[in-house]
């Protein structure tokens, strides 16, 4: 996966361009509406077919159960009422994460086809050493059992105010600081309906507030090295 390494280094190093990215192998796009089977064999392709694949009838609505194997570990994903995207790449990057991980590509977040990537870990690592790890982590985000990808839902007009603002400021921390007031604003609307008492609403607030002031400290530190 040398190739892969070094398409992203070139990347790293001019950022500006991104053809030489978009244009290789490297990037598994993936759309919204992808068939799970398919992401499976995606990224088994990218690491040289090393997972095996079992497909289990549950007579669920959803279809069939997908089993990964990969070594000596075996993991059958665990979907709940449908399958989704988030839960098939998270497990697959379960099941390898030995040897790789697959990273997101965090600036096609803005769009409903994302790009992910995926390398050994000692590339991942060598990446890292060479590029520095808050450069690497501005433009790559591992896979993580609680990361979200397609289920995010967010403000896109109140996100591109916020990123004009706060341009070095990371996608997942100002989606993350929107999440958060989307949260006070259900809180208030359940307070008003009077779904929820005083007692609750207040300490509700309070978490909320204790949030807010440690996401504008970060808000405020980034945008005063700019």
């Amino acid at each position: 996966m040398d190739k892969s390494y070094n398409v992203i280094n070139e990347f790293l190093n001019n950022p500006q361009n991104t053809d030489s990215l978009y244009e290789s192998d490297t990037v598994i796009a993936i759309d919204w509406r992808e068939d799970d089977e398919d992401i499976v064999q995606y990224f088994n392709h990218a690491i040289g077919h090393k997972i095996c694949v079992q497909m289990e009838n549950n007579n669920k609505p959803y279809g069939n159960d997908i089993i990964l194997t990969y070594k000596e570990k075996t993991v059958k994903i665990p979907y709940e009422e449908k399958k989704d995207r988030d839960t098939t790449i998270i497990w697959i990057n379960e099941v390898i994460k030995e040897d790789f991980s697959i990273c997101l590509f965090i600036e096609s977040m803005e769009d409903d086809t994302l790009l992910f990537c995926v390398l050994p870990n000692e590339q991942w690592n060598k990446l890292e050493n060479k590029q520095g790890k808050t450069k690497l982590n501005k433009y790559f985000s591992k896979i993580t059992i609680n990361s979200k990808m397609f289920s995010l839902r967010y403000d896109v007009v109140e996100y591109l105010r916020l990123k004009k603002m706060n341009p070095n400021v990371s996608f997942f921390t100002l989606v993350s600081y929107l999440e958060m007031k989307k949260r006070e604003q259900v809180l208030t609307e359940k307070k008003n309906k009077g779904e929820i008492g005083l007692k609750e609403y207040l300490q509700g607030k309070k978490e909320i507030k204790a949030e807010e002031e440690k996401f504008e400290v970060t808000l405020l530190t980034k945008r005063t090295h700019q």
